[in-house]
């Protein structure tokens, strides 16, 4: 943990178990520690040729992107995104959606962000 920079050092949690009975530095200096994350906060955009989308769920991301402006047929892509994503229980955010039907698509796929123009002119910010 020492080599990490000071600001993801305070974001990792040791965690040491099944030690010997008597720890001494030797055997301290022979234990490999893997380091896991886990990305509770965040949204990843994977590459369309990516079919298996196990390392985001095993790594508790929040959910999958989709920007349908880069997605050449916007409803084969959603579908697609679907497919992987869900069965990893990995949620649905749809950008650029941009009328009806593929609002109501998103929708369908329990998205659980859509934006677009077909829900609303863009904002600096939320609320009124």
């Amino acid at each position: 943990l020492k080599a990490m920079d000071v600001s993801a050092r305070r974001a990792m949690t040791a965690e040491l178990f099944n030690l010997p009975v008597s720890v001494t530095m030797s055997v301290l200096e022979d234990i490999t520690i893997p380091m896991i994350a886990f990305i509770d906060r965040f949204i990843a955009v994977a590459d369309p040729a990516m079919e298996d989308l196990t390392v985001f769920s095993n790594l508790n991301y929040v959910g999958m992107s989709l920007n349908l402006a880069d997605a050449g047929d916007a409803e084969s892509a959603m579908k697609l995104l679907w497919s992987r994503a869900t069965p990893k229980r990995l949620e649905l955010f749809y950008q650029g959606v941009d009328n009806d039907e593929l609002l109501a698509q998103a929708r369908r796929y329990k998205a659980r962000g859509i934006e677009g123009d077909a829900v609303g002119p863009a904002r600096d910010s939320l609320g009124a």
